[in-house]
Order: C-alpha cells, then structure tokens, then sequence
C-alpha cells in the first residue's frame, strides 16, 4: 500500500495515479464531508475525488492505493437502493437466487428503502421477484416501473404515469407491419398486442405478463393507455431497424434497449433515471444518498444520476465505464454481492 497525506491540486492527484500504475483504484476519501465519489476513467485506472469545502484552490486529500478487492465501502450517506432487475437482480434463466432474495431483505432490515427500476411494468417486476416481490408489494415498497413511465411513492402510491400520443403508436405501427415485426404494447400491468406469436410468446420466457390479443393497433392506441411500445426481432434487425426509426420518429419519442431481441419506444425524453428523480423527490431523498445498481443501456441514467453507482460484469462496455464499481455477473449473484460489501458491510 502506499499512502500520501496532504494538500494537492486535482492534477497532482491525477498524476499521482498515473504514477502508482500498479495500482487497480486511486482513492482519495475525506469521509467526514459525506459527499459523493466522483469518478474519473483513465487507461490504467479508476481515480476517485471526495472533496472536502475549502477556501482555496486545492484539494485536501489522502491518496491511497488499493486494490479493488480492498476498496472501502461506500459513501455513509447512503439510503435508497435503486435496482435493476433483469440482467441484474434475475440470472441469465430468468430467476432470483435464494442469495439474493435473502441480501436484499437483510439490507431492508438495515433500514435502506430498496426499489425495483425496471422496464417492466410492478406486477411483472414483482411476479418475477417471488418472496422479494411479495414483500415489496406487502410494504408498498416505492419503484419505478416501465422505464420511468410509471412512477410509485411511499406506500405503493402512483405518483405519475406517461403514456405515447395514439399518433405516435400509429406511425410505430405501420412501421413495425411495413416491415413484418411484431410489436406489443405496455398498458399499466397489462401487456397488448394485434395477435400472439412466436415473438409475443417471448415474454413468457422472461416470466413477464402473458401478452392479450386486443385487436387493430388503431383500436388500441384510442381506446387504451400505452406507456410504451416494444418491436420485437433478432438483434442484428433491430440493430439496422433502429436508425430508421429513430429518424422516422424525430423528436416524437425516444428509444431504449434493456435486452438486445428488443426496441423499446418511449414518450420523448422519457427514462428509467427521469422516472428515480421524481420517486426521489417525492421521499425527500438526494441522488447522492443513493446506491443504483443496473447493466444495460436503459440504466445508463439511473446510474449517472446516483451517488454511487454499480454495473454487473455482463453489463456492456459503455454500462461499466459509467458506473463507480463493477461486481461480479447476474450468474455469480453480483448484485448481491455489491449489496453485502456497500449496504452490509462484508468483504468478500
């Protein structure tokens, strides 16, 4: 270990780590100002500044290098988990492990409000959770559902709900027949679609809603709330498809991916870290007294608005370069282990 004590610009510090490249995390922590680690990427490693207010120019810091096994836990000012849940909290079938399920209730009954931040849409997300699920539902835990579409509060209150313009599902929808892709659509806990498929039948693989065949996509978008729109096809179509529909759809909506067989259109500027703010504000919680935890691009928001931020190792590359920490992958119960290092307090 190596240890420097003392007063230093930023740049000193950045050079500091560059020297001790052997290093894998540069920390620099003063804990008593409880303010949030920013992070700041470079090739060689993960350099960490906690400032404390000062009246001058500089930094005051200690400097110390670690190895990410040794790093300490996270800021003390922590109180709400935000969580991810497929890719995250599920493993690669589709499940919570009894790991998993049993760190997440220990870390409630440490006293952290936990929340499940989800494209699903609650009864999904809390189906899918088994015994988790249920007690969340039981203590009308708060969540942000449907990719922030779908916003609850304290006691399981709906504090607010976007839905798309029947314009919008129109357009989404000829461009979807156009081109031979199936499409459904998220209305609150239900899921619709013109007819079930192969494609449809998708979600029952993840243990969501069974799809309802609800007629014309003209009849849907009057007479239904759709949150959002999801165009279901392999990975490679869905790839090439997305530019012309981001172009067809202009600023009329947004689009995400959580999972690579699937596009996700959104009202405009819609996200899973808009819906976190507004279930924040309304339990008088600050980002940076948040933990968020996710692994694919809709997270990317959530985890750049919190205060500490975790991706899972299978998260994508651009997922990992956001976050503070990376854990281990959904099949070795990664976001368990992060919950036990930084709201627990074990080394693993």
């Amino acid at each position: 270990k190596i240890l420097i004590s003392g007063s230093c610009t930023f740049h000193e510090v950045e050079w500091l780590g560059r020297f001790f490249w052997m290093a894998r995390l540069i920390h620099a922590a003063c804990f008593a100002s409880q303010r949030p680690l920013t992070p700041l990427h470079t090739a060689e490693h993960q350099l960490f500044i906690l400032q404390r207010p000062s009246a001058y120019q500089r930094t005051n810091c200690i400097v110390s290098a670690l190895p990410l096994e040794e790093a300490p836990v996270c800021p003390a000012a922590l109180r709400v988990v935000c969580c991810d849940v497929d890719g995250t909290l599920l493993t690669p079938q589709h499940t919570v492990t009894e790991r998993t399920v049993n760190t997440v209730m220990a870390v409630m009954d440490r006293g952290f409000t936990f929340c499940a931040c989800t494209g699903r849409g609650r009864a999904g997300a809390l189906g899918v959770l088994d015994d988790l699920g249920e007690r969340l539902r039981r203590e009308g835990a708060p969540g942000v559902y449907l990719q922030g579409l779908q916003v609850f509060g304290q006691a399981g209150a709906l504090l607010e709900q976007q839905r798309l313009p029947p314009r919008v599902i129109q357009k989404v929808a000829e461009f979807a027949a156009d081109r031979g892709i199936s499409m459904i659509g998220y209305s609150g806990d239900m899921i619709l679609c013109e007819e079930c498929n192969v494609w449809t039948d998708i979600l029952l693989k993840y243990r969501d809603v069974p799809p309802q065949a609800a007629g014309s996509w003209s009849t849907i978008s009057t007479e239904a709330t759709i949150n959002k729109l999801i165009l279901l096809s392999s990975a490679p179509v869905l790839a090439e498809m997305r530019i012309d529909l981001s172009q067809l759809l202009d600023t009329e909506a947004s689009l995400t991916q959580a999972v690579p067989e699937m596009l996700e259109v959104l009202p405009r500027g819609a996200s899973k870290g808009c819906g976190v703010k507004t279930m924040l504000d309304s339990l008088g919680v600050s980002p940076r007294e948040v933990l968020a935890i996710g692994d694919a691009e809709n997270d990317i928001e959530m985890l750049t608005l919190s205060g500490f931020s975790v991706a899972m190792d299978n998260a994508a590359a651009i997922v990992k370069e956001t976050a503070s920490y990376v854990t281990a992958s959904n099949e070795q119960d990664g976001a368990a282990q992060a919950l036990e290092r930084f709201c627990l307090g074990s080394d693993l």
